[in-house]
């Protein structure tokens, strides 16, 4: 009786900078999401390239795991929503597997004399799969790679998932800007839907998103650090409406603070001594004509009306106040 062929692998390799799709799942499950997808892995490849994936298959491997179910099934259509696994193959076979996985398996099993094949569950329908992985091909009664398919079928093929790829890559990348947006926002499908509607330049423009709402947010913080009015952030999709990535930003120049004290310890010697070396510093006071009694009770006002006014450069408005009215402290 002849040894049954082994379809599995005894190890598979894992990036060690995973992309974005894996980011997100971690981000909004945390290492429970990215735990279960390793093991997930880990199941695929024990049979081989894929896993059937019904309610038995769910239960076992939910028990195995220890993940409670409910949330076992949230990060599976997580996982196929972002591309992570191929939705495709999940909803007409209740499979998991992907691209990327096919593409390890075949790297690993490319020695192997033979590997068993079934067509329909590839996910890049073409014969570069097959032909490197020294496969055999079982139509399984419905599906099967034609072996006569022309190579300009194939290069459709190629182009069209690569095209798949692209769009992916680039919802991903509108994704991040889409979070670090600080304004209201709706969700991803709908926010990224209107986007390409509104813009026929979508794909060239993605880039350009993120780095500009991170300038934008620089530039509002320059004026709110200030105490000045920035204009209030516009909803996402006005903002997307309206290219906003193109505005032209000026940022509020940071004004030096001085070296006035706080309004809290400011006293009214304060005030005096400094009207003092304003008088000293002078040239067109003459000092011996100078009225100490008059000054002293201006100084007074000048005092109590920084103070109602809160005024914190109050040496500032003191000097403005002061040579306004320098003529009042002179005798005749």
């Amino acid at each position: 009786m002849a040894r049954p062929k082994k379809q599995g692998v005894d190890y598979f390799p894992l990036d060690v900078h995973p992309d974005n799709k894996i980011k997100f799942l971690k981000i909004k499950f945390g290492m429970i999401g990215y735990g279960t997808l390793i093991s997930l892995y880990q199941h695929i490849y024990f049979y081989g390239y894929y896993c059937e994936w019904q309610t038995d298959d769910i239960l076992l491997f939910s028990d195995e795991i220890k993940v409670e179910l409910n949330l076992l099934n949230e990060i599976i259509e997580e996982c196929l929503n972002r591309g992570i696994f191929s939705k495709d193959c999940y909803k007409c076979y209740k499979i998991l597997t992907s691209s990327g996985i096919q593409k390890r398996y075949c790297e690993i099993v490319k020695r192997r004399a033979e590997n068993e094949i079934i067509a329909k569950y590839l996910v890049n329908a073409d014969n570069n799969l097959v032909n490197a992985c020294n496969n055999s091909i079982n139509d399984d009664k419905s599906t099967q790679i034609k072996q006569n398919k022309t190579e300009t079928e194939i290069k459709q093929n190629k182009n069209i998932n690569s095209d798949k790829s692209e769009n992916m890559d680039l919802k991903e990348s509108f994704e991040l800007f889409r979070i670090a947006y600080p304004g209201i926002k709706r969700g991803l499908e709908t926010e990224f839907t209107n986007f390409i509607k509104k813009h026929k330049d979508w794909r060239e423009t993605i880039s350009l998103l993120l780095p500009a709402i991170q300038k934008e947010i620089d530039c509002r913080k320059s004026y709110t650090d200030a105490n000045e009015f920035y204009p209030q952030q516009k909803n996402l999709q006005t903002w997307l409406n309206q290219r906003c990535w193109e505005q032209e930003l000026v940022f509020n120049e940071v004004i030096p603070k001085t070296e006035s004290k706080p309004l809290t310890d400011i006293k009214f010697e304060d005030v005096e001594d400094y009207a003092i070396e304003l008088i000293q510093n002078n040239d067109h006071i003459q000092k011996d004509n100078f009225n100490k009694s008059a000054c002293r009770v201006e100084l007074v006002n000048y005092f109590n009306y920084v103070k109602s006014k809160n005024i914190e450069n109050w040496k500032s408005a003191i000097k403005t106040m002061f040579n306004k009215n320098v003529n009042k402290f002179i005798y005749a």
